[in-house]
């Protein structure tokens, strides 16, 4: 009977859950970041929506709107514009590292699936080889002892 019946590759098995660990909470990191970063932009653009009824309200309302309000609100939708633009393009460069992840922990999943099936697999040929050697050596004594007997 084999005295080493442990799983040569435990240490990879228990490597990939700890590479699988840090993934997933890079992950809900990152997931986070696009959440927040999602809700910055809903805010600026409610702005720029309230902004710009605003200065069509002032504009329709038939009352003479100060050139200067009307400035001051054009800047303002074109600043929050920019700003959105800014958030866009960050949301965009989040969601593509978000992506990154979920593929790397993807991997790793599927590594470790793969190793946990050659380990059962691995278990299955050692108890089969256990139960042949524990056999042979059933066999071999039973045939001394007759062995023996009919020599006396």
């Amino acid at each position: 009977m084999p005295e080493n019946n442990k799983y040569p590759l435990e240490p990879l098995i228990k490597a990939r859950q700890a590479e699988q660990d840090a993934l997933r909470s890079q992950v809900s990191a990152l997931r986070d970041t696009v959440s927040a970063i999602e809700n910055v932009v809903r805010g600026l653009k409610a702005e720029i929506d309230d902004a710009q009824a605003r200065l069509k309200y002032e504009a329709s309302d038939g009352v003479a709107m100060l050139v200067d309000r009307r400035r001051l609100l054009a800047l303002y939708v074109k600043d929050r514009g920019i700003q959105l633009a800014e958030q866009h393009k960050r949301l965009a460069q989040e969601r593509e590292q978000l992506a990154e992840a979920m593929g790397a922990l993807t991997e790793v999943r599927r590594a470790l699936r793969a190793l946990e099936r050659h380990k059962e697999r691995f278990q299955l040929e050692l108890n089969l080889r256990v139960a042949k050697s524990l056999e042979k050596t059933l066999d071999e004594m039973w045939l001394n002892r007759r062995g023996v007997l009919s020599y006396e």
